[in-house]
């Protein structure tokens, strides 16, 4: 097995491995009543002060920011699934005629 190989292999047994464990999230009402409630009303709160509230130039930019990394920790686990299926679904890499490991 080629080193390529071999990081493909780890590779998708971490994305069997996180799938079990976003699929394991999405259905515990604990996390769903909790986490996801909390994260989105820390959201609410930033966008309604960076929609509202009068601050200078770089506060501003500052918000911003942070709306943004909020919406992207809220679609994490999406876009980590989506990620994961592709990798899934993707054959092995070929070895190069002539390169160690391949005869």
């Amino acid at each position: 097995m080629t080193a390529a190989e071999h990081a493909h292999a780890q590779a998708k047994e971490i994305a069997v491995h996180d799938l079990a464990d976003i699929n394991a999230l999405r259905e515990s009402e604990p996390f769903k009543r909790y986490w996801i409630r909390r994260m989105n009303e820390r959201h609410a709160k930033l966008a309604t002060a960076f929609k509202y509230d009068k601050m200078s130039h770089e506060e501003r930019e500052n918000r911003r920011q942070l709306v943004l990394e909020y919406e992207d920790i809220a679609r994490m686990m999406e876009k980590d699934e989506e990620a994961c299926q592709k990798l899934l679904s993707q054959p092995p890499p070929m070895a190069m005629p002539g390169t160690r490991g391949n005869g």
